[in-house]
This record gives C-alpha cells, structure tokens and sequence, in this order.
C-alpha cells in the first residue's frame, strides 16, 4: 500500500471568501494580495486605476435613430405606400397614432442624447 502525504493549507488561504486570480502566464490561481505569481513567478499586471466612463449621449442616440427608422418603416408599409399588399388588415390607428408617436419618442432620444453629449 502506498500512502500520500497530503499537503493541508492554512484556514486563511483556504476561505472561499478570499478572491483570488488566474496568472495569465502559467494558469494557476493565487490570493488577490500577491504581486508576482506563486508558480512562475512573473509579476501580475497592474489593474488599471481609472475606469472608463460610459458615454450615455451616444446610446441614446443611436436608439432614437433605431426608433425613428423602425416608424418610417412601419408607417411605410401600414399606410399602404408600398405596391406590396400585406397578409392582414391594419387598424388606422396604427398609422394615426403609434407610428408618429414612436418617431417623436425616437426624435426625443436623439435630443437627449446629443443634449447629454453636449454637456459633458
């Protein structure tokens, strides 16, 4: 019969509440505290000390753009403009009042988002 010695660990790097990273040099795991990889020895990058804001105005933007393209469409199309005949009967309300509301609605998102852009 052969025995192992089976190495134990300290109750501190044990926890599984310590985070911990991979290197990206070797692939093992180490405490978050360590600067240089307990395997390989290389030294972990520096986690970048300022975060990149998320510029809002631009989103915004591009959804308004996306709403008020997706109106004319669907406006397009249910006003019967097209030589195509759609398979079902659309409500006038359609073309009376939620296609022009979803292009206001799109324009709205589009000054906020050049407004929001402006300010910063």
């Amino acid at each position: 019969m052969v025995y192992t010695k089976v190495k134990q660990m300290s109750p501190a790097i044990s926890s599984p509440t310590m985070s911990t990273r991979q290197c990206s040099y070797c692939g093992k795991l180490s405490p978050d505290y360590l600067r240089t990889c307990p395997g390989c020895r290389e030294d972990f990058p520096d986690a970048p000390t300022t975060r990149k804001e998320y510029s809002a105005g631009r989103g915004e933007m591009r959804r308004g753009l996306l709403y008020l393209l997706l109106a004319g469409v669907i406006h397009y199309f249910a006003s019967g403009y097209s030589s195509m005949e759609l398979p079902v009967e659309v409500s006038p309300m359609i073309t009376l009042y939620l296609t022009p509301a979803l292009a206001v609605g799109g324009l709205g998102f589009v000054i906020f988002g050049f407004v929001s852009r402006r300010t910063r």
